[in-house]
């Protein structure tokens, strides 16, 4: 390949890879000792595993679960035997409907080392009966119509009518108000079973299964529904091998993960199975992500590793802000994944949250996988076009740039510098087809004259002269939501499904959103009848498919500048003009709000700080204000981009409220709770509003000294401000003074400026800077 195009390959490995049940093996047996399991929301003894002689081993030391190698191969061969008792056996497929937890990690080792497969779901999305139905569908498939187990945490989610239809091997629950003779219990398995301690006494050791499936992953792709994919165990092992090479920042023996990914998704897999089968941790800060819990286990367990998409880093970041004095982690490097960082997201890592080293990652769920290399600052992974770049493909994979939707099949790819479609090539999918049940089709991959079989991804990419790859945006139609992905066909589907909305035209696009990255707009024509359509969509959307999915607002054409839709030549609606027409109204309006400070209207007092309050959630989960659950605590109803978004839009846009904290916005509170915390904020805050405040703009010109007679200083100025403060949540129109600091405490003095201040103490007293655990 001529190395003026753009293709380029990973390192060839020629040495035979262990499977990862070997390489698991391996770690019980030289690292008995190293922690291989934190979950700082499950109990400290759960099903006795971390007693010895009648004692638990860290009663005193943890108040949660802390699981040795030792205590994990114990609980894997007690729930291994209980499942063979149950009838599993190679080919098995078990269906997990479990969070991040302790029974999903010796779930997912008991069903290898039987030979088993597992397909794990997200429980949350079991509402979503299409979805749900065509996955089921698809693991019978595999499993040729063979009866699954199915391991549930809640009892209610095997009452879904999809998941109570289908035929089962057996029913596993961890939790339940009820015990029926439908479902056994979990912790009845890790019970019963004599046989796996006598195992280990004796020292016997399991055979490595055959080769065969590690589990089915379903992906969101641009179609209607999920398609799913086998992830075979050689293509597991060679991730696991692939992730965070770079000497001095590899993980080793007795280093700790940080995995907040749902187990559903393939980085949650691979930050389950990389670290263990080196002799590493795996911490689970909760059943979800949780930006409190995630930053406080950060600190206290001292993690070195984390693999976290962009979005998440910003919420850590603040809370470690606003709550920890600004204590640094111990992380040696974090993983930026799931969709697009900025140069802001990567030097947040690197200053506040103290990380070593930062890399990109570009992946996807069929086994695609390229990474920056790791650096410790920003310049090592940025191009001359001010993009961050991906890096380069793992071993023995390739990939390329060709011209978008190109009629030559076999991908030649462009001159290097050029921007095109990224093509990739993985060396374990040259047997079968790219998705389960599904005939590769020419829009989704090809093989060339080599034999080498070529994803086209959809993703618009660039190669610099060093064979670096640069994602640039999306060709095909997807959202990515906070990392995941959103199928603007799947919503339509739904939609179309429903006998009041049939007969409507809608569209949803992708709209830009400050927290979450993008989120899913609904447009309609202009219409008599647009309230009725629009709650409709939204009622439809959040009881079939969940709140991820429902649009964060529905607009009329009319708002759009349009009497109808925009089409192409052949008639079809052109949802790239659409797209860039949402785009530009949202650009429109963020610029009009930030030549108003971001702020409008005056304080009325502690009744309008409400109205905003449930202004703002109603927004976010698409319901009317007097629907909103005032008694029960947010985090049963929204996630954590949901809250970041309601506080991010409080702070922009209510006078007073700009320095309400994650703690006054949080999911641990109630609604109720949190207006409270919110007005008590502000009527601490209460000089910030626009009726007590003197404060009649930013300065000009003529107002900062070093500008006086030097006009052209006036643009730096206000961009090198800006910069520092927006990370706070500030911009140029909060500014009261700009002033030369050769005499701070003076300047400050004789401004007044020092008797409004507020002072927080940090006081060192050890070189470390992370919280000591008594």
């Amino acid at each position: 390949m001529h190395n003026s195009l753009s293709e380029t390959w990973g390192d060839a490995h020629t040495d035979r890879l262990p499977s990862t049940v070997e390489q698991f093996h391996n770690s019980l047996v030289n690292y008995p000792d190293n922690i291989a399991l934190i979950c700082t929301h499950q109990d400290a003894g759960l099903y006795g595993i971390s007693t010895r002689d009648g004692s638990f081993k860290y009663a005193e030391s943890a108040p949660y679960l802390r699981w040795t190698f030792q205590d994990l191969k114990l609980g894997v061969s007690r729930l291994e035997g209980s499942l063979r008792s149950l009838g599993v056996k190679t080919g098995t497929p078990i269906i997990t409907l479990l969070p991040n937890c302790a029974e999903f990690v010796l779930t997912w080792w008991a069903a290898m080392e039987i030979g088993a497969f597992v397909a794990p779901l997200d429980p949350r999305r079991l509402s979503n009966s299409s979805e749900t139905k065509s996955n089921l569908e698809t693991i019978m498939k595999v499993a040729d119509n063979q009866p699954p187990v199915i391991v549930a945490f809640h009892a209610e989610s095997l009452d879904f009518p999809d998941i109570s239809s289908i035929p089962r091997q057996a029913a596993i629950v961890v939790s339940t108000t009820r015990e029926t003779e439908s479902h056994t219990l979990f912790k009845d398995l890790m019970t019963t079973s004599q046989d796996a301690d006598i195992h280990l006494a004796k020292g016997v050791e399991h055979e490595v299964p055959p080769p065969g499936r590690s589990c089915i992953l379903f992906t969101s792709g641009s179609t209607s529904l999920p398609k799913g994919v086998i992830r075979r165990p050689n293509l597991q092992a060679s991730f696991a091998r692939d992730v965070f090479r770079t000497p001095g920042y590899e993980t080793l023996p007795g280093d700790l993960w940080c995995c907040v990914t749902p187990n559903n998704h393939c980085v949650g897999i691979n930050s389950l199975i990389s670290p263990m089968l080196v002799g590493a941790g795996v911490l689970y800060p909760g059943e979800v992500f949780s930006t409190g819990a995630t930053a406080q286990a950060l600190l206290q367990e001292r993690c070195t590793h984390m693999i976290m998409v962009p979005t998440n880093i910003s919420l850590i970041a603040e809370y470690l802000a606003e709550d920890t004095g600004d204590m640094r982690t111990s992380l040696k490097v974090v993983a930026l994944a799931g969709s697009p960082p900025t140069i802001q997201t990567v030097e947040t890592c690197l200053q506040v949250l103290g990380t070593r080293g930062v890399c990109v990652r570009y992946g996807s769920t069929e086994g695609l996988a390229c990474d920056s290399e790791i650096v410790s600052n920003v310049q090592g992974i940025m191009g001359e076009n001010g993009l961050l770049t991906v890096g380069r493909p793992v071993a023995r994979d390739g990939v390329k740039i060709c011209q978008p939707h190109g009629t030559d099949r076999l991908g030649v790819p462009l001159p290097r510098g050029m921007t095109g479609e990224i093509h990739y090539s993985a060396a374990a999918w040259r047997d079968h087809t790219m998705y389960i049940g599904r005939e590769d089709t020419d829009d989704t991959c090809y093989t060339d004259y080599a034999g080498k079989r070529w994803l086209i991804t959809g993703d618009e990419g660039m190669m610099d002269s060093q064979g670096r790859l640069y994602v640039v945006g999306r060709l095909k139609d997807m959202i990515i939501r906070g990392g995941e992905n959103i199928s603007p066909a799947a919503i339509e589907v739904r939609l179309a499904n429903n006998p009041k909305l049939a007969s409507k035209s809608i569209q949803i696009v992708g709209q830009p959103d400050p927290i979450s990255g993008e989120v899913p707009i609904g447009v309609i024509p202009s219409g008599p009848d647009f309230s009725e359509t629009a709650a409709e969509i939204y009622r439809c959307i959040r009881a079939d498919m969940g709140l991820m999915w429902a649009p964060h607002e529905v607009i009329h054409l009319g708002q759009l500048g349009l009497e109808d839709w925009p089409r192409t030549s052949m008639g079809k609606v052109n949802r790239n003009t659409l797209r860039k027409l949402v785009h530009k109204r949202y650009e429109d309006s963020f610029e009009a709000s930030e030549g108003n400070g971001g702020q409008s209207g005056a304080m009325t007092g502690d009744g309008h700080i409400r109205q905003q309050i449930l202004r703002a959630w109603a927004s976010a989960l698409a319901l009317d204000e007097e629907q909103l659950p005032l008694d029960i605590s947010v985090s049963q109803f929204a996630d954590s981009l949901s809250v970041a978004q309601v506080r991010g839009h409080l702070r922009r846009t209510v006078p007073g409220l700009g320095s309400i904290s994650v703690r006054d916005v949080s999911g641990n509170n109630t609604l109720s709770e949190q207006i409270d915390l919110v007005v008590q904020a502000w009527r601490r805050e209460g000089h910030n509003s626009p009726e007590e405040s003197d404060h009649e703009g930013p300065p000009t010109t003529d107002e900062m000294l070093h500008t006086i007679g030097q006009p052209d200083l006036f643009t730096p100025t206000k961009m090198l401000v800006t910069k520092v403060i927006d990370q706070h949540c500030f911009r140029w129109d909060d500014v009261a003074s700009v002033f030369p600091a050769q005499n701070l405490v003076d300047e400050l003095s004789g401004n007044g400026m020092l008797d409004t201040i507020r002072f927080q103490y940090a006081f060192t007293t050890r070189t470390e800077s992370s919280l000591e655990v008594s």
